[in-house]
């Protein structure tokens, strides 16, 4: 089991990249213990069905959007995801654009680790770890990272009374996970990072195979009758089919094709 949870030392991503602080590169432990806590609280099946209304009410917003501007779905896509995202995380009120300079920051970030990771051992630091000076982009991106994550649980905190369920637990639930409030801004900013990068680009695979493959969209769309109705989470259960494609086009266009490399994957 140990070797599931626990993760190959990459010097490049995970100490220098993430600076240490990412759950998906923290080796087994007490303190990935307590990151696993604090995220899987509020991610665990019963309390991500409280966020369902704020997703429908968003979704609903951007499949206007996008059959007025079809060819931006991508940016739709992510500003759906950055809009729900930053409300969930930091209970932000105003809007949330795929042009906000933040969004733009967490998804070129994203777009550094994934390049990264494709190609492993690319950065002569992996091989001897102890080189001055260098990989110094890698090194500036923690720094930034944590000034943004900081700034954004700051102006949550100046909005004390909206606080949104996740910062709400992480606040008021210290001694359960026992972090710092550094480490609480890195942990809701995992909730932006993730979600701003990793949905959007699940829900343009979604849109990608729907259209490619219009005679398997005709199939779930004939089970239900969807001219008159909006789906919800509720319909799942009546939608097999449905969910099938979903699972189907992900595991081809899979969003992390390494699996967060567990050391199990060294013996592979």
């Amino acid at each position: 089991g140990g070797s599931l949870v626990d993760h190959p030392r990459f010097v490049d991503t995970g100490e220098t990249l993430k600076g240490e602080l990412s759950i998906i590169f923290t080796p087994a432990g007490s303190r990935w213990r307590r990151m696993r806590r604090a995220l899987n609280t509020r991610l665990q099946h019963k309390s991500a069905e409280e966020y369902q209304p704020l997703q429908i009410s968003h979704a609903k917003t951007t499949v206007f959007v996008i059959l007025d501007d079809p060819a931006n779905f991508q940016n739709d896509a992510a500003t759906y995801v950055a809009m729900t995202i930053t409300k969930i995380a930091y209970g932000k009120a105003t809007p949330t654009f795929a042009t906000d300079p933040e969004v733009i920051q967490v998804r070129e970030h994203l777009r550094m680790l994934r390049t990264v990771l494709h190609h492993l051992s690319a950065y002569l630091v992996d091989t001897i770890p102890y080189l001055p000076r260098y990989g110094q982009e890698l090194k500036r991106e923690p720094k930034r990272n944590s000034q943004l994550y900081t700034d954004q649980l700051n102006r949550m905190k100046q909005q004390i009374s909206h606080r949104p369920l996740f910062a709400k637990y992480m606040l008021d639930n210290v001694q359960l996970h026992g972090l710092t409030e550094a480490k609480m801004a890195l942990i809701a900013g995992t909730y932006f990072t993730a979600g701003s990068d990793a949905t959007a680009v699940a829900i343009c695979t979604m849109l990608m195979a729907a259209t490619c493959f219009p005679e398997e969209q005709a199939k779930f769309l004939d089970l239900k009758d969807v001219s008159t109705t909006v789906l919800t989470f509720a319909d799942n259960e009546s939608l097999p089919y449905l969910v099938a494609f979903i699972t189907e086009a992900l595991r081809r266009r899979p969003l992390i094709p390494g699996g967060g490399y567990p050391r199990s994957w060294l013996c592979t």
